[in-house]
């Protein structure tokens, strides 16, 4: 029998509450040398060809990089229903992977002394506002980024405005908080919801006077050299990706990626393996990728760090995830909307990082990328995997 339909907002907030609430793995003796790179490169891929044939993935493109320079990328299967390979340059949407774009955007306008992170957010959006009036001037950037300004996962998965282009901007969107209740009092608790980045998209954009694809291409995309990576703009034609596919009806049909304006700070960059180990190398290597610098050194340490703990040596960062075993760091997210899942991670112990890319086939039960994303992880400190089970239902 066919597995039941799930929606985006399911999905995403599954693989949230399965990160944030997995058990740590068992304990281990912290690991301070990597295993050699050769080794732990072949066991990636004799995993990742593992997936591909056993799990209905589509197509997969893997990123790693060590230090400051990219050492992997390869692609797994196809792009779509017309049976094109996956090679490290086939760009795939990104999903949620995207908030720590935008975490990097507005870290860029902190540099330049355009943002304060401890400023609520009327001080660049005069016009903010939620349903209770003395929340609406309590949120700050800082509860933005780290998911404690109160929305919920709910409302970060609900259709606020709809329509076409000129109905579905980033603008509208947030203006139509004007009716969102909060959860809780801004700066409580953690609670992951799409609409911060929303919402720090829109900052991103009214304070750097461009449009947030124009930005993202400007000053993160074209100084990393991601040359086959871009956000997507709904107002213009769309540009190549890999697809998930349909397979209902016995023939392969694309699955066609909606993504509206609003919905693209949150989760609406795509990107090449082979870009993905630029962006990687200057997350690891203090903003620089080559001879580009897109963000301070101790700045990108503030991102990573934890802002906001959920449980026990572990929490929310600007963008990211971050959890300590055993002494062992992992700084991570995942990403997922219908028939695509990535997973991207620094390794900081071992200096090495990756970015995992996926499309699916939508008729059949997804493979868990938080298990893909722990099994490769563990593959590259020279632990060992265990091949990764599909999501529950």
């Amino acid at each position: 029998m066919p597995p039941r339909p799930r929606c985006a907002a399911a999905i995403a907030l599954l693989l949230l509450a399965s990160w944030l609430l997995a058990p740590a793995p068992p304990a281990t003796t912290a690991q301070t040398s990597a295993p050699p790179l050769e080794q732990a490169l072949a066991a990636v891929d004799d995993y990742l060809q593992r997936q591909v044939a056993e799990q209905g993935i589509v197509g997969l493109a893997v990123a790693v990089v060590e230090g400051d320079q990219p050492v992997h990328a390869r692609g797994f299967g196809v792009a779509g229903p017309a049976g094109d390979a996956v090679t490290p340059q086939t760009p795939f949407l990104l999903a949620s992977v995207t908030k720590s774009f935008t975490a990097l955007a507005v870290m860029q306008l902190v540099a330049a002394g355009q943002i304060d992170l401890q400023a609520p957010v009327q001080r660049y959006l005069p016009w903010f506002r939620v349903a209770d009036e003395d929340a609406s001037a309590r949120i700050t950037i800082a509860d933005l980024l780290y998911h404690t300004s109160g929305f919920s996962t709910r409302t970060g998965n609900a259709p606020l405005v709809r329509g076409g282009a000129d109905q579905t901007t980033l603008e509208n969107y947030v203006r139509a908080l004007r009716d969102v209740s909060l959860d809780r009092p801004p700066g409580t608790r953690v609670e992951y919801s799409n609409t911060n980045y929303r919402v720090l998209g829109l900052v991103v954009q009214t304070l750097s006077g461009e449009p947030y694809p124009l930005y993202l291409q400007r000053h993160i995309l074209a100084p990393l050299a991601m040359d086959d990576s871009y956000a997507i703009d709904p107002s213009q034609p769309a540009r190549p990706m890999a697809l998930a596919i349909d397979t209902a009806s016995g023939t392969p049909r694309p699955v066609p990626v909606r993504m509206p304006a609003y919905r693209v700070p949150s989760g609406g960059v795509v990107a090449s393996a082979e870009d993905m180990a630029h962006y990687l190398v200057a997350q690891s290597n203090g903003g620089r990728y080559g001879a580009a610098s897109v963000l301070p050194s101790p700045l990108v340490d503030q991102m990573h760090a934890i802002g906001a703990p959920t449980v026990p040596n572990a929490g929310a960062a600007m963008g990211w995830f971050v959890r300590t075993t055993d002494g062992v760091t992992t700084i991570s997210h995942n990403g997922a909307v219908a028939g695509h899942r990535t997973f991207q991670a620094l390794l900081p112990d071992v200096d090495r990082a990756f970015a995992v890319l996926l499309t699916l086939d939508v008729t059949l039960p997804p493979p868990n990328v938080n298990a893909i994303g722990r099994d490769l992880s563990a593959l590259l400190r020279g632990r060992p995997a265990t091949l990764a089970p599909a999501e529950p239902d």
